[in-house]
């Protein structure tokens, strides 16, 4: 029998080393699709008002709480390349979408710290990431893909030296 928590499945000591080997977004996306559970995914789709009219309307979810969504980032971040979190960013599923957003929240907090903060490698990341993160911004298309994900980007982005929007003489430390 599966234990639970709060309703959310307690199997994630052996999700770990299924996960810990996924280096890709194909793999992720199938085993976010194995989660599926219709009777969550009908109350997610009427908590984020995705009937015809409503500010979601069109959003589709498998039916997985946060949590499940955070273990597979937090199983996938580090070793997940940049280049593939597009696939997560344009996926039909809501909780695939939230999954690629938290994992540039990861990956950028790991680049954003003090330590790091002037590290010219650090800032070259921090910048992709960004880039990334406005170039899909749209697909954040709903309130909590925004809510968690927006401050932890591009707030403390804003607070950290950056290489966008620089002339290139700025960039070469010439007045300009």
């Amino acid at each position: 029998m599966e234990r639970k928590l709060f309703g959310v499945s307690l199997i994630y000591p052996y999700l770990c080393g299924q996960l810990d080997a996924m280096t890709t977004a194909k793999e992720i996306i199938a085993h976010m699709e194995s989660l599926h559970n219709e009777e969550q995914r009908r109350v997610l789709m009427g908590f984020f008002k995705t009937g015809p009219g409503e500010y979601g309307e069109g959003d589709e979810f498998l039916g997985l709480k946060v949590p499940q969504t955070r273990s597979v980032v937090n199983a996938v971040w580090k070793d997940l390349p940049l280049s593939e979190v597009p696939e997560l960013l344009m996926n039909r599923w809501h909780e695939v979408r939230l999954c690629g957003l938290l994992v540039l929240v990861a990956k950028f907090e790991k680049l954003a710290t003090k330590r790091l903060e002037n590290d010219e490698k650090a800032i070259h990341g921090r910048d992709e990431i960004v880039t990334m993160y406005l170039q899909y911004a749209e697909q954040a298309n709903n309130w909590d893909l925004v809510d968690l994900s927006v401050h932890k980007i591009l707030g403390h982005w804003l607070l950290l030296p950056s290489k966008l929007g620089r002339s290139e003489s700025q960039k070469d430390g010439a007045a300009g």
